[in-house]
């Protein structure tokens, strides 16, 4: 804002015959001003304020200048608030000028002052004058209380203003952070859905693979069952395998088995039966004749098993008692060739 006591701050115009330019024109008039006075007018953001310039009746006098002291929100009020002022303060300059005149009972206002005053009348005048200059007294007293209330409120609708502007700019800038973030709300949606889509199939896919660990689990446990029941039968098995092999091998005894040839073996048993039959008749016997070979007996240990059925088949095992396992049986059957006859045992003895 350019300075305000700069006069190329201010604009020409003209007031409203009425009101206190009036009553300003006529105290001029009265007092021999032969110009007209000038009213300027600026604003001054959303109120106005007015200057009014009295010419001099003479070159040797100054110029006077009145400005209006409260700022008023049209131009045409702050004229006449300036003409009040240029008013109150002429009566003062003026005022033994206008002792004798109409305007002697007028309200005026010392310069170094803010209220006006009246000048005192004797007793013996008029009384209703004197209460008529009263009045006007007391109502330009409240005016100016009414004046200066306007400022104030003036001066707080301008703060109100001012915060008002700021609450737009930072509405403003709230309403683009609000689209911003629209914007990014719009953008989180959509990521929003995609991971609640892919949360679906992987809940899906979880569900699934629970199912197929619950189907997992379940044949683990029917396996475990099985397991559990094979270990038994084993158990059993090898309890009934041990109490056999402790029934088939009791002490020291052998199973032995006849190895093939078995024809032979009965030739040799029955070559020592004629033997034993012709010993108290050996003419009988060719002692050139051969004897048969002797028979090969192979003693082969008993392999024992769970349920031998003796008895059953030629492989049967026979027993024999091991006080006589060392006993030589061999020295029973084989002849004794002596000088070219057989001898036995039998003969021996």
């Amino acid at each position: 804002m350019a300075d305000p006591d700069s006069p190329a701050t201010w604009e020409l115009s003209l007031p409203q015959s009425e009101g206190y330019v009036i009553e300003l024109h006529r105290m001029l008039r009265r007092l021999r001003y032969s110009g007209f006075p000038s009213y300027r007018v600026r604003q001054c953001g959303s109120v106005w304020e007015a200057l009014v310039e009295v010419h001099p009746r003479v070159p040797s006098e100054l110029d006077y200048s009145f400005q209006t002291r409260h700022h008023r929100d049209l131009p045409e009020t702050a004229m006449q608030d300036a003409a009040r002022e240029a008013f109150l303060r002429l009566s003062s300059i003026h005022r033994a000028e206008l002792a004798s005149t109409e305007f002697a009972h007028h309200p005026f206002r010392e310069e170094s002052n803010s209220v006006c005053t009246v000048q005192d009348t004797p007793c013996c005048y008029n009384p209703m004058v004197t209460r008529l200059s009263r009045w006007a007294e007391a109502v330009d007293d409240y005016y100016e209380e009414a004046l200066l209330e306007i400022d104030d409120h003036q001066r707080r609708m301008g703060e109100l203003e001012t915060e008002l502007t700021d609450l737009s700019v930072q509405q403003l800038q709230l309403e683009e952070e609000h689209q911003a973030w629209g914007s990014e709300i719009d953008s989180l949606k959509a990521q929003l859905q995609v991971h609640g889509d892919q949360f679906q199939q992987l809940s899906n896919q979880y569900n699934d693979r629970r199912r197929m660990m619950d189907t997992l689990e379940e044949q683990l446990r029917e396996s475990q069952e099985h397991v559990s029941q094979l270990e038994e039968q084993l158990r059993a098995a090898k309890i009934s395998t041990t109490g056999a092999s402790t029934s088939t091998a009791v002490g020291r005894d052998r199973y032995f088995f006849l190895t093939p040839p078995y024809p032979p073996a009965f030739h040799a048993l029955l070559g020592e039966a004629s033997m034993l039959a012709t010993e108290s008749a050996p003419y009988l016997v060719d002692p050139a004749a051969t004897q048969p070979p002797a028979p090969e007996i192979v003693h082969t240990r008993l392999i024992p098993t769970p349920s031998p059925q003796l008895g059953s088949s030629l492989d049967t095992p026979i027993q024999v008692d091991s006080e006589t396992e060392g006993t030589n049986t061999e020295s029973e059957i084989k002849p004794d060739i002596t000088d070219g006859k057989p001898t036995s045992g039998v003969d021996q003895q």
